[in-house]
């Protein structure tokens, strides 16, 4: 077994970004200097914590951003995911001991036919190839060392299915797994880098330059117009410039129901670009 030793980490011994994650949580960690930071402990705010397997690789090889992701291994990776998790789980069991975890990963299969409307993104530079071959790779291995774990673990072909019950919070950084709000009591997203905690109202920070977009609710219509920095990408600024005008006119907010959504976008003139932001619902 071989860990990344070199990775860059933070107050727990684990990814920096991850770290910061599960310290904006547990509401101890580190500032700027290095010196020992407190804010409010929130663990008690949640039953479950979901988290993307998908987010910890990405962490971890974030943490290692001084090495050209070719030279990389994926078992490695995969190690130091496993590594992580169980920092994650000595975390919560000091910080937060009456919180479940639940590790999860989509593979977001046949998501064209899904949102068959959708401009998705799809990796293009030598770069991006590499990320995704490598991450995938690494995703191999991470999958039969969970599997083989007494982790909690689900695998989503498609989308995720929660319980109606709980109160989760979800570290992911696909905004697409947002939409599975409805299938939990409540559902918070906790980033990584920042550890910021965002409740539903907040979600529309997720959307493809979306600190202005205060007033658009997070919903499949939005985040295939407006787009996000994983999965979609944004239609004409034509069509987001006209959809913001439309939220504006007629005092859009998170609570805003899809009901409402189509009947002001029946108050568009332009028969054509009604026609192209309905398609989308």
């Amino acid at each position: 077994m071989r860990v990344l030793t070199d990775r860059v980490v933070n107050y727990f011994p684990m990814s920096v970004a991850t770290s910061l994650a599960i310290e904006g949580l547990v509401g101890v960690g580190l500032d700027g200097n290095g010196s020992v930071k407190k804010t409010p402990n929130r663990t008690k705010e949640f039953e479950k914590v979901w988290i993307n397997v998908r987010t910890l690789i990405r962490n971890v090889i974030g943490s290692v951003s001084d090495r050209s992701i070719e030279s990389i291994r994926p078992d490695h990776i995969a190690f130091t995911v496993m590594e992580d998790i169980g920092a994650i789980e000595e975390a919560l069991k000091v910080y937060g001991p009456h919180l479940k975890l639940q590790l999860y990963y989509c593979e977001y299969r046949f998501i064209q036919r899904s949102f068959p409307n959708a401009l998705l993104r799809e990796p293009s530079t030598v770069k991006q190839k590499t990320y995704n071959e490598v991450s995938e790779r690494a995703w191999n291995f991470t999958r039969t060392l969970i599997q083989d774990s007494e982790y909690a673990f689900k695998n989503y072909m498609k989308t995720i299915e929660g319980n109606y019950m709980e109160k989760v919070l979800m570290l992911s950084h696909f905004p697409i797994d947002l939409l599975s709000y409805k299938q939990f009591r409540e559902l918070s997203l906790l980033e990584s880098h920042t550890g910021a905690i965002k409740t539903r109202p907040y979600w529309y920070t997720k959307l493809y330059n979306g600190k202005d977009l205060s007033i658009i609710p997070f919903n499949e219509l939005t985040l295939q117009v407006y787009g996000d920095n994983e999965t979609f990408r944004p239609t004409s600024i034509k069509l987001r410039r006209l959809l913001t005008d439309i939220a504006i006119s007629n005092k859009w907010s998170y609570l805003t129901t899809v009901d409402k959504i189509r009947y002001n976008l029946n108050s568009i003139k332009d028969p054509v670009s009604k026609e192209e932001l309905k398609k989308y619902l």
